[in-house]
């Protein structure tokens, strides 16, 4: 599991100011009076329940909020995370939350030291995929993590957020949170009673907050007439527009693409670079370490280096563009300023990268079984085309990224890569059975035409393994052993004997 940095002691002030873009200066708090109203108080100060405290606290949030007239609206829809819908599949959808909150009544309560990888569903929440501690082991408390929890289901939902905000209501404080998937940022608490001043700055500063604030990406933007229909909770209907100032080196006019149905693909986590793939023409847009390969570039390179016969199973990139942080307002992830204010090391840059091609379809999809072996072979024969003319091997392989043309050619992403092809088949206790019951009857007669024939070639990889490590342990004399083929057991060659195909690649 992969540890996520929290940085805590974010004051206020600067909370508000860098991630909710207000200036606290415009409060001009000594200019007004703001008198509380007791009832708001005591209703929120005698709820003995946590799902109760919402009404009463975002009553008071909006009752010190200021002038109406001054507010954006509708771009706050306060929620206090969201429940099951009555729907077939119980999934949880986040998409009207524009700001996470979530509420508990008493303030100590013991930490965890980590939640579960699984994603199972334990109640109203799933999983995290993440272990929640610093390099340094701090720990979110039991509090903590349902507020956690709404941030990856908002992330990762619709596909249209770069971060995160939430605010935590424990006892009688709160403090502000920040989210995107490199890590997260806690402000100090704040008493809500004893420090009026702030819970003002607070309840202001959220109701002029605009969507890019919230953390929304601001390349997706509404049609007309529904531009002023905050927050954007679905992106059907929605222009992705690149403006003229992010392309001011190439002196180019905007470009506008139509989003014309849901996103295709959303990264599921709170960790890596984000990505979407949305129904455009298609489009393709994820937040990549900086430092990493350009994947455009490389995928360029690649259909000029390999051989006429596999460019046409390469991705047909149409466009493309990586928006870094020379354009401030397309690149905004408030995280990177502020752990710099506070001394803590930022996050490795981070790049938006967009490209476009042709829609492809998944694997998962192909209409017949003698489809999907035809599809399936040609996207191993790609590889080893890919391999042996550029050096170059696909990584993280899953059936997100194994997808095919409408005539049938695959498409490969590529990335510099050391493969891991066993996990299937050395998968152990229950995952074994659960993947091999969840064949379809159409693709019943791969079991025994390919399945079982690749089960035996890894099974030699553990007999021959186990018969190494033997050897070593009674220092006896062991063979020489070549790690990357295990042992000469997990071979290309074997691999497609397995499969009852040809390992040579047509010129």
């Amino acid at each position: 599991m992969e540890n996520i940095s929290l940085q805590e002691g974010v004051s206020i002030r600067d909370f508000v100011e860098h991630v909710w873009g207000f200036d606290p200066t415009r409060l001009e708090w000594g200019a007004w009076i703001f008198e509380p109203k007791v009832s708001q108080q005591r209703k929120f100060l005698l709820c003995g329940k946590d799902f109760g405290r919402s009404k009463p606290f975002c009553d008071m949030l909006k009752d010190a909020s200021g002038k109406e007239s001054e507010q954006i609206p509708n771009v706050i829809m306060l929620n206090e995370g969201a429940r099951v819908p009555a729907r077939g599949d119980r999934k949880l959808r986040f998409p009207d939350a524009a700001v996470c909150m979530e509420f508990q009544v008493e303030y100590d309560t013991p930490t965890v030291r980590g939640v579960e990888q699984d994603g199972s569903q334990e109640g109203t929440r799933r999983g995290l995929h993440v272990d929640l501690q610093t390099p340094k082991a701090k720990q979110l408390s039991e509090d903590e993590l349902p507020l956690a929890r709404y941030a990856l289901e908002s992330l990762s939902d619709v596909g249209n957020r770069r971060f995160v905000t939430g605010v935590l209501v424990q006892d009688k404080s709160l403090s502000l949170w920040y989210f995107d998937r490199t890590g997260f940022i806690k402000s100090e608490d704040l008493p809500i009673f004893e420090e009026p001043e702030l819970f003002v700055l607070v309840s202001v500063a959220l109701f002029r907050c605009d969507p890019r604030h919230l953390g929304y990406e601001p390349l997706i933007q509404p049609r007309p007439p529904n531009s002023s229909a905050l927050p954007p909770s679905r992106i059907p209907r929605s222009n992705f527009r690149i403006t003229p100032w992010s392309m001011a080196k190439r002196r180019m006019r905007s470009i506008k693409f139509g989003v014309s149905g849901p996103a295709l693909y959303v990264q599921y986590g709170m960790t890596g670079c984000g990505t979407v793939v949305l129904l455009i023409k298609t489009l393709h847009e994820c937040h990549l370490v900086a430092t990493h390969l350009k994947e455009d570039e490389l995928i360029r390179d690649l259909r000029k280096t390999v051989q006429p016969r596999w460019q046409g199973h390469l991705p047909d990139l149409k466009f493309s563009l990586t928006i870094d942080e020379a354009d401030a307002q397309l690149a905004f992830l408030p995280q990177t300023h502020l752990t710099g204010m506070y001394g803590v090391s930022p996050p490795e840059p981070r790049v938006l990268r967009i490209l476009a091609t042709p829609r492809y379809h998944y694997l998962r999809d192909a209409r017949s079984l003698d489809e999907f072996k035809s599809v399936f072979l040609d996207i191993i024969h790609t590889h080893r085309a890919v391999y042996l003319q550029a050096n170059i091997l696909h990584w993280d392989l899953s059936v997100g990224n194994l997808i095919r043309s409408i005539v049938g050619t695959t498409h490969c992403r590529t990335s510099p890569y050391r493969a891991d092809r066993k996990e299937l088949f050395l998968s152990k206790g229950k995952t074994y059975p659960i993947i091999m019951d969840a064949i379809t009857p159409a693709f019943k007669p791969l079991y025994v035409q390919w399945i079982l024939p690749l089960h035996d070639i890894f099974n030699d990889y553990v007999l021959s393994l186990a018969t190494r490590r033997l050897a070593i342990s009674r220092r006896k004399a062991v063979m020489e052993w070549d790690e990357e083929t295990a042992g000469g057991t997990v071979t290309y060659e074997r691999f497609m004997e397995a499969l009852g195909a040809s390992p040579k690649l047509d010129s």
